[in-house]
């Protein structure tokens, strides 16, 4: 198996166990906390889980099946053929993975320093907040808020604008404006 030659030494990753079979069940305590995270994290990156391949059944005809390599993989017989045919397709995803997850941490770190990166997510922040509170906003309710958020917006722009250019501010009609 070529993908033991780069994993570290397992004796790095997991902590000192008794015997064998303590560190069999420590590693499956992991796998199992761990399986859903690394599905939601590859979905995230849009990289799909499902496999599809060909089996054959009773009778020996061919027959696409779909599942989900990630959690099922683990439940496929140690040493099996199937394991070692699964085998490539997982770590192909898990690396894919790796792959996409470094890129956007790359990406994260400058993305930090964009004026326009805090920008959208102040102007995301009020459809965040009500998703996060468990209300699905409709579309109408969005242009509402993004509405009102424009208006606003505007007007303070014009304002401190009028204040640059040393316009008077005819504050009375601002705040009737408001108000409406």
């Amino acid at each position: 198996m070529p993908y033991v030659q780069f994993a570290q030494p397992i004796e790095k990753l997991i902590p000192a166990c008794k015997d064998s079979f303590e560190r069999q069940h420590y590693l499956e305590i992991e796998i199992a906390r761990l399986t859903p995270i690394v599905g939601l994290i590859l979905n995230q990156f849009g990289l799909s889980v499902m496999f599809n391949r060909t089996i054959r059944d009773s009778q020996g005809d061919p027959k696409q099946e779909s599942f989900d390599i990630l959690n099922q993989y683990l439940h496929v017989p140690l040493g099996s053929p199937d394991g070692q045919h699964l085998i490539d397709p997982l770590m192909t995803l898990l690396e894919k993975g790796i792959g996409v997850g470094m890129s956007r941490q790359e990406r994260a770190r400058y993305e930090f320093l964009y004026p326009t990166t805090w920008l959208a997510y102040l102007i995301r922040l009020p459809i965040t907040v009500l998703v996060r509170a468990g209300i699905l906003p409709s579309s109408e309710l969005i242009g509402s808020i993004y509405g009102k958020f424009i208006q606003i917006l505007t007007l303070v722009l014009i304002v401190l604008l009028s204040i640059k250019l040393g316009i008077a501010i005819p504050w009375e009609k601002i705040i009737g404006y408001i108000l409406k």
